[in-house]
């Protein structure tokens, strides 16, 4: 994969997470009929202003990894890497497992019933996921 290529879908993953925020909070502030009610993007673990704080948070981290990227200041690490792919890949699993509870068993007001916020929280483990493999596949040099 090319560089170019990796950073673009980086891009992309941040840009489909970027969606998920403004949509919740569009509909939040004031609703409109083409998309999904505020409280389908609510799984309820923490209070919307909470969320929406630790969502702009995660959207810096995400735009901190890209930049880093595009101006040449990323270091890759395979250590770094292995770290990011097993965190990914965990954190992949449960969403994965949440999803298709979500979908099958989970009462729709539960944790688990919240098919939106899984669906995002699988975009956010490939990111991860994807960030582990760009520090697989770009060791850095020895000294």
């Amino acid at each position: 994969m090319s560089h170019r290529t990796y950073v673009g879908l980086l891009v992309v993953l941040l840009s489909v997470f970027l969606f998920r925020v403004t949509a919740q909070f569009v509909q939040w502030l004031h609703p409109v009929i083409f998309l999904p009610p505020f409280d389908d993007w609510q799984s309820g673990v923490l209070p919307y202003p909470v969320l929406l704080l630790a969502q702009i948070a995660i959207l810096t981290v995400l735009l901190k990894i890209i930049s880093s990227h595009t101006n040449g200041r990323h270091v890759a690490s395979r250590q770094r890497g292995i770290a990011w792919m097993v965190g990914g890949g965990v954190y992949f699993g449960v969403m994965a497992l949440r999803l298709l509870a979500s979908v099958t068993f989970a009462l729709p007001d539960s944790w688990l019933g919240a098919t939106i916020p899984s669906v995002f929280h699988l975009v956010l483990a490939c990111f991860l996921l994807l960030h582990g493999y760009g520090h697989l596949r770009c060791p850095r040099p020895s000294n």
